[in-house]
Protein backbone atom coordinates (compact mmCIF):
# COMPACT_ATOMS: atom_id res chain seq x y z
CA UNK A 1 0.00 0.00 0.00
CA UNK A 2 1.58 3.57 -1.29
CA UNK A 3 1.41 6.53 1.40
CA UNK A 4 -1.46 8.08 -0.18
CA UNK A 5 -3.27 5.22 0.39
CA UNK A 6 -2.24 4.66 3.74
CA UNK A 7 -3.19 8.13 4.52
CA UNK A 8 -6.24 7.51 3.41
CA UNK A 9 -7.05 4.76 5.31
CA UNK A 10 -6.51 6.59 8.14
CA UNK A 11 -8.82 9.23 7.76
CA UNK A 12 -11.54 6.66 6.27
CA UNK A 13 -10.87 4.71 9.80
CA UNK A 14 -10.99 8.32 11.60
CA UNK A 15 -7.83 7.95 13.55
CA UNK A 16 -7.50 4.43 13.95
CA UNK A 17 -4.15 4.55 12.36
CA UNK A 18 -3.06 7.43 15.13
CA UNK A 19 -4.41 5.11 17.77
CA UNK A 20 -1.12 4.29 19.26
CA UNK A 21 -0.62 8.11 20.21
CA UNK A 22 -3.91 8.73 21.66
CA UNK A 23 -3.31 5.59 23.62
CA UNK A 24 0.02 7.08 25.06
CA UNK A 25 -1.40 10.48 25.62
CA UNK A 26 -4.32 8.43 27.72
CA UNK A 27 -1.92 7.00 29.66
CA UNK A 28 0.29 10.32 30.12
CA UNK A 29 -3.04 12.20 31.53
CA UNK A 30 -3.44 9.40 34.24
CA UNK A 31 -0.08 10.55 35.69
CA UNK A 32 -0.42 14.36 35.23
CA UNK A 33 0.65 15.57 32.01
CA UNK A 34 -0.65 17.80 29.74
CA UNK A 35 -0.71 17.48 25.95
CA UNK A 36 -0.42 20.24 24.30
CA UNK A 37 -0.48 21.34 20.12
CA UNK A 38 1.96 24.25 19.98
CA UNK A 39 2.69 26.14 16.65
CA UNK A 40 6.18 26.47 15.58
CA UNK A 41 7.20 28.35 12.55
CA UNK A 42 6.92 25.93 9.54
CA UNK A 43 4.77 22.60 11.52
CA UNK A 44 2.65 22.10 14.59
CA UNK A 45 4.35 20.01 17.56
CA UNK A 46 2.81 17.86 20.29
CA UNK A 47 4.42 18.69 23.96
CA UNK A 48 4.65 16.62 26.97
CA UNK A 49 4.23 18.74 30.37
CA UNK A 50 3.79 18.04 33.44
CA UNK A 51 1.28 20.18 35.02
CA UNK A 52 3.22 23.13 36.52
CA UNK A 53 2.53 23.91 39.83
CA UNK A 54 3.94 27.38 39.37
CA UNK A 55 6.57 29.35 37.21
CA UNK A 56 9.21 26.76 36.27
CA UNK A 57 12.87 29.00 36.60
CA UNK A 58 14.68 26.12 34.74
CA UNK A 59 12.92 23.48 32.03
CA UNK A 60 14.19 20.52 31.30
CA UNK A 61 13.76 19.18 27.81
CA UNK A 62 13.60 16.43 25.91
CA UNK A 63 13.78 15.49 22.44
CA UNK A 64 13.26 11.73 20.75
CA UNK A 65 15.19 10.05 18.60
CA UNK A 66 14.39 9.34 14.72
CA UNK A 67 11.81 6.83 15.16
CA UNK A 68 11.28 4.89 11.91
CA UNK A 69 11.63 7.21 9.28
CA UNK A 70 12.35 4.54 6.25
CA UNK A 71 10.01 1.35 6.36
CA UNK A 72 11.97 -1.79 7.17
CA UNK A 73 13.40 -2.19 3.80
CA UNK A 74 14.88 1.10 4.03
CA UNK A 75 14.13 2.44 0.50
CA UNK A 76 10.42 3.68 1.20
CA UNK A 77 9.59 6.69 3.54
CA UNK A 78 7.18 5.36 6.70
CA UNK A 79 4.11 6.97 6.34
CA UNK A 80 4.43 7.81 10.05
CA UNK A 81 7.51 8.09 11.43
CA UNK A 82 6.85 8.34 15.40
CA UNK A 83 9.25 6.17 17.62
CA UNK A 84 8.05 2.50 18.81
CA UNK A 85 9.70 2.72 21.46
CA UNK A 86 10.15 6.25 22.78
CA UNK A 87 13.37 6.25 25.02
CA UNK A 88 13.51 9.97 26.20
CA UNK A 89 9.50 9.80 27.21
CA UNK A 90 10.55 6.99 29.34
CA UNK A 91 13.47 8.82 30.96
CA UNK A 92 11.34 11.74 31.38
CA UNK A 93 8.79 10.20 33.37
CA UNK A 94 11.64 9.27 35.81
CA UNK A 95 12.28 13.46 36.03
CA UNK A 96 11.41 14.77 39.11
CA UNK A 97 11.95 18.71 37.81
CA UNK A 98 10.29 20.61 35.70
CA UNK A 99 9.89 19.02 31.89
CA UNK A 100 8.72 18.76 28.81
CA UNK A 101 8.54 16.31 26.30
CA UNK A 102 9.47 18.31 22.93
CA UNK A 103 7.47 16.68 19.78
CA UNK A 104 9.43 16.89 16.39
CA UNK A 105 7.92 18.01 13.23
CA UNK A 106 4.78 15.57 11.71
CA UNK A 107 5.77 13.01 14.97
CA UNK A 108 2.78 12.13 17.36
CA UNK A 109 -0.14 12.04 14.78
CA UNK A 110 1.12 14.95 13.01
CA UNK A 111 2.39 13.34 9.99
CA UNK A 112 -0.62 14.51 7.70
CA UNK A 113 -0.48 18.43 9.20
CA UNK A 114 0.94 21.25 7.45
CA UNK A 115 3.97 21.15 5.64
CA UNK A 116 4.56 17.55 6.19
CA UNK A 117 5.82 15.41 3.89
CA UNK A 118 8.57 12.20 4.01
CA UNK A 119 10.99 14.65 3.49
CA UNK A 120 10.42 16.72 6.96
CA UNK A 121 11.81 12.96 8.64
CA UNK A 122 13.83 11.45 5.94
CA UNK A 123 16.30 13.65 4.32
CA UNK A 124 15.85 16.85 5.95
CA UNK A 125 15.29 15.67 9.36
CA UNK A 126 18.28 17.79 11.09
CA UNK A 127 17.09 21.01 8.36
CA UNK A 128 17.32 24.77 9.03
CA UNK A 129 13.07 24.77 9.24
CA UNK A 130 12.98 21.71 11.28
CA UNK A 131 14.87 23.19 13.98
CA UNK A 132 13.65 27.00 13.95
CA UNK A 133 10.54 25.31 13.84
CA UNK A 134 11.36 23.45 17.46
CA UNK A 135 12.96 26.48 18.95
CA UNK A 136 9.61 28.64 18.06
CA UNK A 137 7.49 25.50 19.61
CA UNK A 138 10.20 26.01 22.76
CA UNK A 139 9.63 29.58 23.19
CA UNK A 140 6.35 29.18 23.85
CA UNK A 141 6.44 26.46 26.34
CA UNK A 142 9.11 28.70 27.93
CA UNK A 143 6.48 31.45 28.00
CA UNK A 144 4.01 29.48 29.16
CA UNK A 145 6.49 28.47 31.67
CA UNK A 146 7.87 31.67 33.08
CA UNK A 147 11.10 29.78 32.48
CA UNK A 148 14.39 31.69 31.79
CA UNK A 149 16.63 28.56 31.71
CA UNK A 150 16.68 25.10 29.84
CA UNK A 151 18.53 22.19 29.84
CA UNK A 152 18.31 20.07 26.66
CA UNK A 153 18.47 15.78 26.64
CA UNK A 154 18.24 14.02 23.10
CA UNK A 155 18.54 10.71 22.33
CA UNK A 156 20.27 9.37 19.18
CA UNK A 157 19.02 12.11 16.22
CA UNK A 158 17.47 13.63 19.37
CA UNK A 159 20.69 14.45 20.49
CA UNK A 160 21.28 15.84 17.08
CA UNK A 161 18.65 18.45 17.36
CA UNK A 162 19.49 19.27 20.92
CA UNK A 163 22.73 20.50 20.22
CA UNK A 164 21.46 22.44 17.00
CA UNK A 165 18.64 23.74 19.52
CA UNK A 166 21.46 25.11 21.61
CA UNK A 167 23.31 27.32 18.94
CA UNK A 168 19.62 29.67 19.07
CA UNK A 169 18.56 29.34 22.34
CA UNK A 170 20.44 31.49 24.68
CA UNK A 171 18.70 30.64 27.74
CA UNK A 172 20.06 27.14 26.85
CA UNK A 173 22.68 26.15 30.47
CA UNK A 174 23.54 22.42 29.41
CA UNK A 175 22.89 20.00 26.47
CA UNK A 176 22.84 16.21 27.54
CA UNK A 177 23.24 13.53 24.88
CA UNK A 178 23.12 9.67 24.90
CA UNK A 179 23.93 8.04 21.68
CA UNK A 180 23.87 11.69 19.96
CA UNK A 181 24.65 11.33 15.97
CA UNK A 182 26.67 14.37 16.39
CA UNK A 183 28.71 13.86 13.43
CA UNK A 184 25.63 13.21 10.71
CA UNK A 185 27.99 13.21 7.60
CA UNK A 186 30.21 10.69 8.57
CA UNK A 187 27.27 8.39 10.62
CA UNK A 188 25.15 8.11 6.96
CA UNK A 189 28.82 7.18 5.29
CA UNK A 190 29.65 4.73 8.11
CA UNK A 191 26.48 2.63 7.49
CA UNK A 192 26.07 3.09 3.71
CA UNK A 193 23.48 5.54 3.57
CA UNK A 194 22.60 8.34 0.95
CA UNK A 195 23.63 11.77 2.46
CA UNK A 196 21.03 13.61 4.63
CA UNK A 197 20.77 16.29 2.17
CA UNK A 198 19.02 19.52 3.61
CA UNK A 199 20.13 18.62 7.20
CA UNK A 200 22.45 20.10 9.28
CA UNK A 201 25.55 18.36 10.63
CA UNK A 202 26.74 19.58 14.60
CA UNK A 203 30.61 18.41 13.30
CA UNK A 204 30.49 21.12 10.72
CA UNK A 205 29.58 23.81 13.20
CA UNK A 206 31.69 25.78 14.97
CA UNK A 207 31.76 24.55 19.06
CA UNK A 208 28.91 25.88 20.90
CA UNK A 209 29.13 28.86 23.49
CA UNK A 210 31.86 28.03 26.23
CA UNK A 211 28.85 29.12 28.93
CA UNK A 212 27.08 25.81 27.64
CA UNK A 213 27.92 22.33 29.22
CA UNK A 214 28.29 19.45 27.10
CA UNK A 215 28.18 15.85 28.40
CA UNK A 216 27.58 13.02 25.74
CA UNK A 217 27.17 9.48 26.59
CA UNK A 218 27.43 6.43 24.74
CA UNK A 219 27.35 3.23 24.99
CA UNK A 220 30.18 1.29 24.34
CA UNK A 221 27.83 -1.84 22.91
CA UNK A 222 26.08 0.98 20.12
CA UNK A 223 26.81 0.07 16.98
CA UNK A 224 24.27 2.53 15.57
CA UNK A 225 26.46 5.63 16.68
CA UNK A 226 29.39 3.59 17.87
CA UNK A 227 31.57 6.18 20.88
CA UNK A 228 34.07 6.74 17.94
CA UNK A 229 31.82 8.73 16.09
CA UNK A 230 31.29 10.97 19.20
CA UNK A 231 34.87 10.95 20.35
CA UNK A 232 35.45 12.73 17.02
CA UNK A 233 33.08 14.86 17.15
CA UNK A 234 34.47 15.80 21.18
CA UNK A 235 38.06 16.13 19.12
CA UNK A 236 36.78 19.58 17.46
CA UNK A 237 34.64 20.86 19.45
CA UNK A 238 36.37 21.96 22.91
CA UNK A 239 35.13 21.73 26.26
CA UNK A 240 32.81 18.77 25.05
CA UNK A 241 32.77 15.73 27.76
CA UNK A 242 32.70 12.01 26.04
CA UNK A 243 30.91 9.26 28.88
CA UNK A 244 31.36 5.88 27.98
CA UNK A 245 29.00 3.02 29.16
CA UNK A 246 29.91 -0.51 29.42
CA UNK A 247 26.91 -3.05 28.34
CA UNK A 248 24.88 -0.46 26.82
CA UNK A 249 24.16 -0.05 23.27
CA UNK A 250 22.16 2.50 20.98
CA UNK A 251 18.61 1.78 22.96
CA UNK A 252 19.35 -0.54 25.87
CA UNK A 253 19.50 0.05 28.39
CA UNK A 254 19.17 3.87 28.90
CA UNK A 255 16.30 3.93 31.48
CA UNK A 256 17.84 1.56 33.56
CA UNK A 257 20.46 3.95 34.02
CA UNK A 258 19.24 6.95 33.97
CA UNK A 259 18.24 7.93 37.89
CA UNK A 260 21.70 7.64 38.33
CA UNK A 261 22.97 9.90 35.86
CA UNK A 262 20.21 12.14 36.52
CA UNK A 263 21.46 12.17 40.20
CA UNK A 264 25.31 12.45 38.92
CA UNK A 265 23.84 15.68 36.69
CA UNK A 266 21.26 17.43 38.89
CA UNK A 267 24.10 20.01 40.21
CA UNK A 268 24.26 20.93 36.61
CA UNK A 269 20.47 21.06 36.04
CA UNK A 270 19.25 22.63 39.37
CA UNK A 271 19.60 26.47 39.45
CA UNK A 272 20.09 28.54 42.59
CA UNK A 273 17.30 30.03 43.62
Amino acid sequence: MGRLAVAASCLILLGACASPTRDLEARLRARGYDTLRVAGTDYLHVLYADAPGGPAHALNVYIEHDGQPWTSAGRIPANDPTAKRPVMLELMLQDPLPRVYLGRPCYLGLNASRNCDALTWTHERYSEKVVASMAAALRVEMARRQARELYLFGHSGGGTLAVLLAYRMPQVRAVITLAGNLSVGRWASLHGYSPLAGSLDPATLPPLATGIAQIHHVGELDRNTPPALIEAYAATHPGVHVVRHPGVDHLCCWASIWPDLLASLRPAVTPVQ
